[in-house]
């Protein structure tokens, strides 16, 4: 795992890479939402964050997949920006044959599961 920061404009957000055989996943978040060591009670809130995208190798190409909130990922720029920037966190796959779907969300009712 790797962490580090996207940044689209004047839009900033942590990042963690997560990376196996298969390809990476990413996960757009703000990481001072997150509990710090000695916060870890009971209940924690744990911000589920702004969005992830999968690259999936498959041979010589590679497929996108993913789910971004509009909250952060607001306009085309940003969600195209994403999408390069985790092309290029998979440089053997740069003239790859890549599509994608993403699923661009918005957030209007949730249901918590704490495991309590």
């Amino acid at each position: 795992m790797m962490n580090t920061k996207f940044e689209s404009g004047n839009k900033k957000c942590d990042i963690e890479i997560f990376t196996n055989l298969d390809g990476i996943v990413i996960k757009f978040h703000d990481l001072s939402k997150e509990p710090k060591p000695g916060q870890i009670v009971d209940y924690v809130y744990v911000d589920s964050g702004y969005g992830y995208i999968s690259f999936k190798i498959k041979n010589e190409d590679a497929i996108i997949s993913g789910l971004l909130k509009r909250e952060f990922f607001s306009d085309e720029k940003i969600i195209y920006d994403a999408i390069e920037f985790t092309k290029k966190n998979v440089p053997s796959h740069f003239d790859a044959f890549i599509p994608y779907n993403l699923e661009i969300l918005i957030v209007s009712d949730t249901s918590i599961y704490t495991g309590e």
